[in-house]
């Protein structure tokens, strides 16, 4: 969920190759307007050639999966997550403009734009090509040219900004001693491009894969009175993350778990109020059902319980307008795995009914009286 302009977008869709609903698209741009209180598909805006002679309208964006929302200079992006019925000669994204919602398809390579940014005036994009590059656009996206890859895999996710630097972070691998450096590319002021290295184990304290071959990321990352709080977890059915913790970074070498109030709670979005740090975590009970909790913070250091609910699935993500917080469900089938020979292949279950479920808890039904 992003708000944006007194309406939420809410991201949806499957980039999976893996059941249920594998490779959805082309999804439709979905917002909730808060003036109407009512739900809008805008169309989209797209061209059919270089030249862009002829205007195509649809009524939904190119991609399989809107994985994120990006409000960058005042405007809001989307990030061109996986391109459906398209080639992989350039990835897209996609920009609200005066006259309506334009994509934009002239990423070079780009078989997935899993993030953007905007740093010292000009855009950059986090994509999966032959390795996990990183792109820079100088005329607000009408081209781009390469500055360059983080170390590790062939895609790069996540775009952070800290102490003045932008940094893009790619995939974190783990080896038997928990002790594999990984080197975000780095970007400083004067967009001079270096390589900062982490140690996996120090950068995501207490990570842990399923698959000794498998691998994590970090993910909704937000500065916040100069320390970054962001959330990482492994890489699951193919574009997606299960969560496992919450961390405060003073710095590239400083980092610390972030421990909730409740043992059990796994975060799972992150948002930022002036100096308060909102988190949305959630943790399955015993019959089955969720304990979802909104958690807030003024220093990062003592965690208090805003307010909590019972749902049968999880809160993937959250928004909050004037005390007013709007939820959005997410759900997780269960994986099905098996392996024969070098192959493996994995389904999921349907998830819960309840997924896709948006909720609204107004401040009066937690407000201290």
């Amino acid at each position: 969920m992003q708000l944006f302009d007194n309406k939420i977008y809410i991201g949806h869709g499957n980039s999976s190759n893996s059941e249920p609903a594998p490779n959805a698209g082309p999804i439709p741009i979905v917002y909730y307007d808060l003036d109407t209180r009512k739900f809008v598909k805008p169309k989209v805006t797209t061209y059919n050639n270089a030249k862009q002679s002829k205007k195509i309208m649809k009524q939904a964006a190119d991609e399989e999966q809107i994985d994120l929302y990006k409000v960058l200079n005042g405007s809001i992006y989307i990030p061109g997550h996986d391109a459906s019925g398209e080639n992989w000669d350039f990835g897209n994204f996609y920009k609200l403009e005066k006259d309506g919602w334009k994509k934009y398809r002239n990423i070079p390579n780009a078989i997935h734009v899993y993030d953007m940014a905007y740093y010292q005036g000009k855009l950059f994009a986090a994509i999966s090509s032959d390795g996990a590059e990183v792109l820079r656009s100088d005329d607000g996206g009408k081209s781009w040219k390469s500055i360059g890859y983080t170390s590790e895999g062939a895609r790069a996710y996540t775009f952070f900004t800290l102490q003045n630097k932008l940094y893009a972070a790619g995939m974190f691998y783990l080896d038997n001693k928990n002790t594999r450096q990984t080197s975000l590319l780095t970007v400083n002021e004067r967009l001079e491009v270096t390589s900062t290295k982490v140690d996996t184990a120090a950068w995501l304290p207490g990570a842990k894969t399923s698959d000794p071959a498998g691998y994590l990321k970090m993910y909704r990352p937000a500065e916040w009175n100069g320390k970054l709080l962001y959330i990482f977890g492994e890489v699951d059915n193919d574009h997606q993350t299960k969560p496992q913790s919450l961390v405060l970074a003073s710095s590239i070498k400083d980092t610390k778990t972030v421990s909730l109030p409740n043992k059990n709670a796994v975060p799972y979005d992150i948002l930022i109020r002036g100096q308060t740090a909102y988190v949305l975590a959630a943790a399955k009970l015993d019959n089955g059902q969720y304990m979802n909790w909104v958690y807030y913070s003024k220093d990062g250091v003592r965690w208090s319980e805003n307010f909590r609910f019972k749902q049968d699935t999880f809160a993937r993500s959250f928004e909050e307008v004037k005390g007013d917080f709007y939820f959005g469900l997410g759900g997780d089938g269960d994986m099905q795995c098996t392996t024969k020979g070098n192959s493996t292949w994995c389904t999921s279950s349907e998830p819960d009914s309840a997924t896709g479920t948006i909720l609204k808890v107004e401040q009066s039904a937690y407000r201290k009286k």
